[in-house]
């Protein structure tokens, strides 16, 4: 990690005040340094499992907005209360066909883009 400089002052000047011997690090070179850079295998599972996670509260923060139980919502998608609370919890993967049909009950659009690595330029959106 590298050393910070000249972060010292008060709060009222908005920076933070680094005691000395301590290192100061942005959360990229933390990421780095833990799970590996970016595009390398360990960083990438990393991230997966992160967008996981994302997905679980996103489809918990909904059905609350709803008002639907984990049974309410099971019984739309045709799975059990269990499923979805695993589902919420990221305690299992969600397949992209539950996810849609989750995202389906719940009346929620939902944008997907993708990047293609050799033109960085052109993506493809997906609207469901």
């Amino acid at each position: 990690m590298k050393k910070s400089k000249g972060l010292k002052t008060g709060l009222s000047s908005g920076k933070i005040e680094i005691p000395k011997g301590y290192n100061a690090v942005s959360l990229d070179e933390l990421k780095d340094e833990l799970f590996g850079e970016t595009g390398t295998h360990e960083r990438d599972i990393y991230e997966a499992e992160l967008k996981e996670e994302i997905l679980g509260d996103v489809i918990r923060h909904v059905r609350k907005l709803k008002k639907l139980s984990q049974e309410e919502l099971g019984s739309l998608v045709g799975v059990g209360k269990a499923q979805i609370s695993r589902i919420e919890k990221n305690y299992n993967n969600v397949t992209i066909a539950n996810f849609l049909r989750i995202l389906h009950a719940l009346n929620v659009k939902v944008r997907l883009s993708v990047e293609l690595e050799t033109d960085k330029e052109k993506e493809i959106e997906l609207s469901c």
